[in-house]
């Protein structure tokens, strides 16, 4: 798992809340915790889970770093399953995004 979060790390597409999901996942926490605020931090959150599927297993520890990510890991799937249409269009990029800030995120 470690070479596959490497290799993300140096050719995936990161963003600092992807790139705390990772930290946790190898065995880190970081000085600062971001979570996704919107439907591309979200993509790039749910990319390094396709690229590295192992850090699935560390949801529980990712949602124990924060309210937020509590709150991200709770309705993961929920999120998630709008992503391949915020991915092409733009208004369900804004509907997704939308339903994280009701969420609070």
């Amino acid at each position: 798992m470690h070479q596959r979060l490497a290799s993300w790390h140096a050719n995936g597409e990161t963003g600092a809340s992807s790139e705390f999901m990772a930290a946790r996942a190898a065995g880190f926490m970081p000085d600062r915790i971001h979570w996704p605020i919107d439907a591309s931090d979200l993509l790039r959150c749910y990319r390094l889970v396709i690229w590295v599927p192992e850090v699935r297993e560390f949801f529980p520890q990712v949602a124990a770093s924060h309210p937020k990510w509590a709150v991200v890991m709770a309705h993961w799937d929920e999120l998630t399953a709008q992503l391949p249409a915020a991915m092409v269009n733009g208004d369900a990029a804004i509907t997704l995004t939308r339903r994280m800030r009701e969420l609070g995120l």
